[in-house]
């Protein structure tokens, strides 16, 4: 996967988008924890919502902004629901295609992680 480094190591690059992604899950956990433990209306808890999705959506665009990738996609969950997700900057950058939710994205060896994890899991909870 190629990145546009701009004078920075991958590992740096690396380090930076982990920290910042690390802080707006933070940020967006405690808020989304925050508004389903506060009992109000429908109306609040939905405006609430909107305000920290339209929050979000503009960290991940001036992270975009910063140049070191293309394009990502973010997707937030619970043990119901898909909280949010969305798709920010190119999934080609040649032709200007959208990265969207359903782009496809080589991963590369880090699946194996994922994968390990995943049978991990699965064994700890007696599947």
């Amino acid at each position: 996967m190629a990145l546009f480094s701009l004078g920075k190591s991958n590992t740096e690059i690396r380090d930076v988008n982990t920290t910042n992604m690390r802080k707006i899950l933070v940020a967006a956990w405690m808020v989304f924890s925050t508004i389903s433990c506060h009992q109000s209306t429908v109306a609040e808890r939905e405006s609430a919502a909107e305000s920290v999705k339209e929050t979000i959506t503009q960290e991940l665009v001036q992270i975009h902004q910063r140049g070191y990738i293309n394009g990502f996609s973010v997707a937030i969950v619970n043990e119901n629901q898909l909280l949010y997700a969305t798709g920010i900057g190119y999934g080609n950058s040649e032709t200007r295609e959208p990265y969207t939710e359903q782009t496809i994205q080589n991963i590369g060896s880090i699946s194996k992680t994922l994968i390990g994890i995943a049978l991990l899991k699965a064994q700890e909870m007696g599947n």
